[in-house]
Formats: C-alpha cells, structure tokens, sequence
C-alpha cells in the first residue's frame, strides 16, 4: 500500500508514517509542498492521503480540490488534518472532498481508528481482487476433471 503524507511539520510527518507503518503501509512518501504533492499523486498510484489545511505553497483544500478533479486521484481516500474545529471548516473540508477529518491535537488512538476506517475499504478491497485471480478449490476441481475427461 502507497500512502503521501503532506505536512508542513517533519515531526508530524513522522507521526503519521509511523502510524501508517504500524498498519501496514509499505510505501510512505512525504512532502510540506503542494506542487511537489500533486507532481507525486500524478506519477505515482495512491492509496492514501494524509493532508493537512495549512500546506506549504497553496490552502489544503485547493489542493484537494486538486486531487479530485483528476481521473488519476478522484478517487483516493483523503485524510484531512486541522486545528479548524468549526462546523464550517469542516463543511468546506467535506464540500472539498475529503474522505475523514482529524482535529488536532488528536491521540495515537484517534489517529489509528481514522486510518482503520480509511484502509479498511481499500485492505478488503484488496484482498477481494487478489482472491478474485485465484480460482476457487471447486472451480479447479471442475476444470481438473473436465481436463481429464477430453484426454
């Protein structure tokens, strides 16, 4: 799994990579730019955003208003992470398209239940897909005994 983390903070960055690790997350990139952040969601597939408001170079919700209006990302899940406590900012978070909101300051708990909720889709959908390729043990069952049949 591929997750960007963009945060002005290098503490708090780490914060949530470790976070990210401890769940399972194999493939962290950072970044505190917002150019940079989208030239990373372009060139590489995402499973996961961890943005804050206050990004470096642009307002947090431009840049999610970004990343939904490209095929490539508009579907990404966004975890959006702010001081903004007001029923409003969250509204513009969500009008924006954030997928969760975390208010800081927020415990490792709170921060581990919204990347369960986040990843927990994406890891089922996963592991669908991968059992999906696989044939079932009757369907090889089947095929086995209509290949010994034509022989």
């Amino acid at each position: 799994m591929k997750c960007l983390i963009i945060h002005r903070s290098a503490t708090m960055r780490r914060i949530f990579g470790n976070a990210l690790r401890e769940i399972g997350c194999a493939e962290i990139a950072e970044t505190e730019e917002w150019d940079d952040a989208v030239g990373q969601l372009l060139e590489n597939a995402t499973d996961l955003v961890i943005a804050e408001w206050s990004t470096t170079g642009a307002d947090g919700l431009e840049l999610i208003k970004q990343i939904r209006t490209r095929e490539a990302t508009s579907k990404v899940p966004i975890l959006m992470v702010s001081a903004r406590n007001s029923k409003e900012d969250v509204m513009l978070a969500v009008e924006a398209g954030v997928s969760a909101y975390l208010l800081k300051p927020f415990t490792a708990e709170a921060l581990k239940h919204k990347l369960d909720q986040l990843l927990g889709s994406k890891k089922a959908e996963t592991t669908e897909a991968a059992a999906s390729e696989q044939p079932a043990p009757a369907q090889e069952a089947l095929t086995a005994k209509a290949t010994e049949g034509s022989e």
